[in-house]
């Protein structure tokens, strides 16, 4: 690169950071989230601060090194409070634990980094953090052995730092780590992390004041709030014996009680229990209690009632962010059926308007008879039409009946008038000629079951999508049962009733022997069903996993497609698609030959396959095509032999409308399924028979066209052809059925055969 050119690339690239800074400080989310991350810093580096300056038993300092070890997050934080707390710990060089913090944090951000992107590496368990701070927690406790040369104290320091560093570590990972714990643990590890805590501020007093007494009340309080009255007490003894043991029973009764009353009165509950712990100080210290005790329990408590009430309102705004977000996904799941009442309604009244312009009027039978007597009866010299009576007579019995009869009704006064029956031709013809217009102009009704229809592909649509939406309680206990023995895990639940989906969240996965390989089979196993590879995903810090019900059968395929001698184009269209683990197979004939069948047949393929993937049932997509064609200006009508293949689970359908028969191969037998339905477009209402069996891999299916059919009637020629030396494969079958077809056929028609043949994954 060019000398020169390089610090026009630099200043460019910090303009550019520059820019993207300005953008970012212009965002109040982005400033809000800065805020927050900032004052969790600041938290942590203080707790890091306390944790390394407070010494346990023995002189040994092990919350430290167990609070770096165990965090998940703002771990810089906790390091530089660290360190400035090692300048305080006493009988150590601050280096000592400055090079052993600093060790810890490299370790964590590089070796045991826990923002990784592999889900399938699943991270060391908390034993082995407990273990790995063990043995960290040898370096100051063989340097007090040294500097006191192996005394007795020097040795008890050293275990006490080796056992408390290793369990304090497994039971903070337990309080730090979002992903699914037992309850006793997660339990156990708040206590612990309460009791390092409060034990590392022993050391500080402000003129009598004793902060680590008022951060054990709010502990104490906090944790009283959540748990019933045997494990508030059991925490308030844990909170004495950090503060002492002459605070153990008035912490006692701080827990018991403000737990015993949280669930009657929270607000009076925490008095109460600083009051029953106030009563014991009196009782055994006397008047000093006053002084010595009152304001730290009542510190204490006063921290404690703004910090509930902050989260609180924290826990209500997340509530009322949950219940917005499933606000909007309900009205985005009610908009599709909203939209499908207000069409079928829209349906509804321009089909009124329908019926309204196709009925004939009196004032246009009238006029048709007016104007019918004048041509015919202009020049007679009778008066059977003078005053307009007869015509109008005449009028209201053809809008009635809706013809005329020249020997039945009295048109003229003079039955013997010879004009008779032309008049009644002639008005009758007009008549019919007038009603015809009306229904060919009359696109009214085109447009209603155009509504009608999308009002109906949007309902399917709703449902299918509902379905697989909504819980599965079968499968979700199905499922729970099968992880129990597998993996620890907060919940588990199926989704769908077709194409179901399984997770479970809360999952750890490095207490788990199962690898993705094995966890997919035991799955399989478990549950009766193919499933895809466990998808491990990581959403804060809650790890969970995914598997999705996967098609169990392929299809393959083989077709071959002749067209009528003379023709350009074949009116036979096959088509083949999947959607959905659905496998669609189509055979559609168009009624005649040449382009304007193959324009049907290809239109109606088209339909089915865009129809059915956007959810529509098979009535609603075979009514749409049937509207379609109905109200063409030539008349078009085309068969259907429609094969849809579960791919999950081997089931079949046989849909066919004015079709030729279909056979199923299995083995040595063959089935033959037929139907005597009419073709789509053929009539107002569609009508189509459907045959449903199971198959299995191994099988065929053979769709044949009517130009392969007329060969086959009283002809044994394709059964002796199956069991004889035809091909084994798809396409080779097509081939062969088709070659042996055409021999000895005089005029061919167009002609198509497909054949499928199911095997497993």
């Amino acid at each position: 690169m060019n000398r020169k050119e390089e610090p026009r690339r630099v200043t460019a690239l910090l303009d550019k950071w520059k820019k993207q800074l300005e953008e970012k400080l212009k965002n109040p989310e982005f400033l809000k989230a800065g805020k927050e991350e900032l004052l969790k810093g600041l938290l942590s580096f203080g707790i890091g601060f306390f944790f390394a300056q407070g010494s346990f038993l023995f002189g040994s300092y092990p919350f430290g090194i167990s609070l770096l070890a165990s965090a998940d997050s703002h771990l810089w934080g906790i390091w530089a409070g660290c360190c400035l707390g090692s300048f305080f710990a006493r009988g150590f060089p601050p280096f000592l634990f400055i090079s052993l913090y600093t060790l810890i944090l490299t370790l964590r951000l590089t070796v045991f980094h826990k923002n990784r992107t592999s889900a399938e590496e699943f991270s060391p368990g908390p034993l082995f953090y407990a273990f790995a701070a063990s043995l960290l927690s040898l370096v100051p406790g063989l340097y007090t052995c040294i500097a006191e040369d192996f005394t007795l104290h020097a040795l008890f320091a050293l275990l006490v730092s080796l056992l408390a560093s290793g369990v304090f570590t497994f039971l903070f990972k337990g309080a730090s780590s979002g992903i699914r714990t037992p309850w006793i643990y997660q339990t156990a590890a708040t206590g612990a992390f309460s009791f390092a805590l409060v034990y590392s501020l022993g050391s500080i007093t402000f003129f009598g004041f004793s902060p680590n007494v008022a951060a054990a009340t709010l502990c104490c309080l906090l944790i009283s709030a959540k748990e019933n009255f045997i494990l508030g007490g059991i925490f308030g003894v844990a909170m004495g014996i950090a503060c002492g043991g002459e605070y153990i029973p008035i912490f006692l009764f701080v827990g018991m009680i403000s737990s015993a009353f949280h669930r009657y009165s929270p607000r009076t509950a925490p008095w109460l229990g600083i009051l029953a712990g106030f009563a014991f100080a009196f009782y055994n210290r006397g008047a000093s209690a006053f002084l010595y005790v009152l304001p730290d329990l009542a510190s204490g408590a006063l921290v404690y009632l703004p910090l509930e009430a902050f989260l609180q309102r924290r826990k209500t705004k997340v509530a009322e962010k949950l219940g917005r977000s499933a606000k909007e996904k309900t009205a985005e799941s009610g908009l599709l059926p909203s939209l499908s009442t207000q069409l079928k309604e829209l349906s509804g009244k321009v089909f009124s308007l329908s019926e309204k312009l196709r009925s004939p009027t009196p004032e246009n039978a009238r006029r048709i008879c007016r104007k019918t007597v004048e041509e015919i009866c202009g020049e007679c010299s009778g008066d059977c039409f003078k005053d307009g009576t007869m015509s109008e007579k005449i009028a209201d019995t053809l809008f009635e009946v809706g013809s005329l009869s020249a020997y039945k009704e009295p048109v003229y006064k003079s039955n013997l008038c010879e004009k008779k029956k032309l008049l009644c031709d002639q008005i009758n013809n007009d008549y019919a000629s007038y009603l015809r217009a009306l229904l060919e102009s009359d696109r009214a009704e085109c447009y209603a079951q155009c509504y009608s229809q999308c009002s109906k592909i949007l309902k399917d649509r709703e449902l299918l999508f509902s379905k697989e939406q909504e819980e599965n309680s079968k499968e979700s206990e199905r499922f729970r049962k099968s992880l129990e023995r597998t993996l620890a895990f907060r919940s588990a639940c199926a989704y769908g009733t077709r194409q179901i989906l399984f997770k479970a969240t809360g999952i750890e996965p490095e207490e788990s022997l199962q690898n993705s390989d094995t966890l997919q089979t035991y799955l399989e196993n478990a549950l009766n069903y193919r499933l895809s590879p466990p998808e491990f995903t990581l959403s804060g810090k809650e790890w969970s996993f995914t598997v999705r019900r996967v098609p169990a059968f392929q299809i393959q395929e083989g077709a071959i497609t002749k067209c009528k001698e003379e023709e350009d184009y074949s009116g036979d269209t096959v088509y083949t698609f999947k959607d959905q683990d659905y496998f669609y197979a189509l055979l559609c004939d168009g009624m005649g030959s040449g382009r304007e069948a193959a324009l049907v047949s290809r239109i109606a393929c088209q339909f089915f396959k865009h129809l059915l993937s956007c959810g529509a049932s098979l009535e609603t997509v075979l009514g749409t095509v049937n509207d379609f064609l109905l109200h063409q200006s030539c008349e078009c009508s085309t068969t259907l032999d429609m094969v849809r293949f579960d791919l999950l689970d081997g089931q079949c359908d046989f849909i066919k409308c004015g079709a030729c028969p279909s056979l199923v191969l299995r083995g040595d037998n063959t089935f033959k399924i037929s139907s005597t339905s009419l073709p789509v477009g053929a009539t107002r209402e569609v009508h189509y028979e459907k045959v449903t069996v199971r198959l299995r891999p191994g099988d065929k299916i053979i769709l044949i066209s009517d130009g392969i059919s007329s060969q086959i009637e009283g002809s044994p020629w394709l059964s002796a052809l199956l069991s004889g030396s035809v091909r084994p494969d798809p396409q080779g079958m097509a081939e062969d059925i088709l070659r042996t077809a055409f021999t000895g056929a005089e005029k061919p028609d167009d002609r198509s055969v497909l054949v499928l043949e199911v095997s497993e994954c």
